[in-house]
């Protein structure tokens, strides 16, 4: 058959035009499994301790009352930053957490812009851990 014959068919539609599959790369024996394509690293998940009444809770507490918070607003505070500790995810720190704040003021005279409170959480370059 010749190629005029071919396109008469083609064009009158009476065949269909078939294209033969051929590997382009080597088979392998063995495929791969997943172990020898990607490293799998396994995290265990962390303990989550957000109970309110944890000893962390109960040595805010106290230090908050120390520094003249009223027993309401250290209830309040403790339990929003044992919320915080729980979420991982959040750096900041209220003033009240620090060894420089005492009675409402901050003893390095940090004035942080706008009005903040101690339920305000910030970042502080002279903060110190109690």
């Amino acid at each position: 058959m010749g190629l005029m014959a071919l396109l008469e068919k083609v064009i009158n539609k009476e065949v269909a035009t078939v294209t033969v599959a051929t590997p382009t790369t080597v088979k392998q024996e063995t495929p791969p499994s997943v172990a020898t394509v990607a490293t799998i690293a396994v995290a265990s998940t962390p303990k989550l301790n957000i109970e309110p009444h944890t000893s962390t809770y109960t040595k805010r507490l106290q230090s908050f009352q120390s520094k003249g918070i009223s027993s309401r607003e250290a209830h309040a505070l403790a339990a929003k930053l044992d919320k915080r500790d729980a979420d991982f995810i959040d750096d900041r720190i209220s003033c009240a957490e620090c060894a420089h704040y005492h009675a409402g003021r901050c003893g390095k005279g940090v004035t942080l812009i706008g009005e903040t409170s101690i339920f305000s959480l910030v970042r502080c370059k002279e903060f110190k851990n109690d």
